[in-house]
């Protein structure tokens, strides 16, 4: 059938005989989520899991959990509408194919909804709220036999990270052995050091986030 998507990781796996397709959409705008699971579904004949793990940062270095001027309500905006409410319209649209097939749901969210870090406050607590969101749907859905969990994911190797490039991830690695994190002021601090880091890196002028 058609194949809405050829991104270079889609066409290596096809080019291995794998049946896999995509479906585009971006999930910060109200109707792409409806859209993109119905492309998935036709083309796949129906929907067995759903994981929700698109989010923006929406800034290209950390802002300080003190800096509330640096995040106004249009920053606050465009992370709630992909990070938060983008997962609540992927549930929606998946939810009647996912009922049918009884099938399960993984929100992604974030160490940073725990340990006051990640890139700002706007973003840890998007991100806790896919905790209630999580807790919520677990008892729902239940009762349509859907199963719900969430994964917490620390530092990670994505795209994003390597772009930061390997001595900056290695300088990283010491400050968080480093610190204590255990106060925040510990966490303020390493936070601080992390933004100097990043602001020290060369490749920063192509990193886009």
């Amino acid at each position: 059938g058609d194949r809405p998507v050829r991104a270079p990781q889609i066409a290596a796996l096809q080019d291995e005989d794998l049946d896999v397709t995509g479906a585009a959409g971006d999930i910060s705008r109200p109707t792409e989520a409806e859209v993109m699971v119905t492309t998935a579904v036709k083309a796949m004949g129906g929907l067995d899991y759903l994981v929700n793990n698109a989010a923006t940062a929406a800034t290209r270095l950390p802002i300080p959990m003190s800096d509330f001027d640096a995040m106004t309500e249009d920053f606050w905006q465009k992370i709630l509408n992909t990070n938060l409410i983008g997962t609540h319209r992927c549930v929606k649209a998946a939810a009647p194919h996912l009922k049918a097939r009884r099938g399960a749901v993984v929100n992604l969210a974030s160490t940073s909804a725990h340990n006051a870090r990640g890139s700002s406050l706007a973003y840890a607590t998007a991100k806790a709220g896919l905790e209630g969101a999580a807790a919520t749907l677990t008892k729902e859905a239940m009762f349509y036999g859907v199963r719900c969990g969430i994964i917490h994911p620390g530092f990670t190797d994505t795209p994003m990270v390597r772009a930061l490039g390997e001595e900056y991830i290695e300088k990283l690695r010491s400050l968080e052995k480093s610190s204590d994190r255990s106060t925040p002021r510990g966490r303020e601090k390493l936070n601080a050091l992390k933004r100097e880091a990043l602001l020290a890196n060369p490749l920063l002028d192509d990193l886009e986030i």
